[in-house]
């Protein structure tokens, strides 16, 4: 299992831009696709991918507050749910097929 931040989230980017934290401590996120690729190249399948958390992790609290709510009805919905969220969670296995 991987959580990873969302690569295609913009507010995950510009924290990691702008946040003297992230900055500090190289914070990066990854596109789904590098991190398929990586899993691949471990002969190592994905099973499942999720979207979670609408406001990414070291955001502001009153973000937070208002994300919350709105959360749950955004993870449902397809390709809004892989620019909002800012994680990903994904399920792998060691691919015995190849």
């Amino acid at each position: 299992m991987i959580v990873e931040p969302n690569g295609t989230n913009p507010i995950v980017k510009l924290l990691e831009k702008f946040s003297q934290y992230h900055i500090e401590h190289e914070e990066q996120s990854f596109f789904l696709s590098t991190v398929k690729n990586w899993l691949h190249d471990a002969n190592m399948q994905l099973i499942a991918c999720n979207y979670v958390n609408l406001v990414p992790m070291m955001g502001p609290d009153w973000m937070a507050k208002i994300c919350k709510y709105i959360e749950p009805a955004i993870e449902k919905i397809p390709f809004i749910n892989r620019v909002a969220c800012g994680q990903y969670i994904i399920l792998a296995s060691r691919d015995t097929q190849l």
